[in-house]
């Protein structure tokens, strides 16, 4: 999804456990874009 690319970009290097997080936890709990 986009706003994955965007937290890429954003971190750098985004660690796997930090995408499996993300990706675990809803993106309503998340939120990683506060535009939405």
């Amino acid at each position: 999804t986009a706003f994955i690319t965007m937290f890429k970009k954003g971190l750098g290097q985004t660690p796997g456990r930090y995408i499996a997080r993300l990706t675990t936890v809803s993106p309503q709990s998340a939120k990683p874009d506060p535009r939405q």
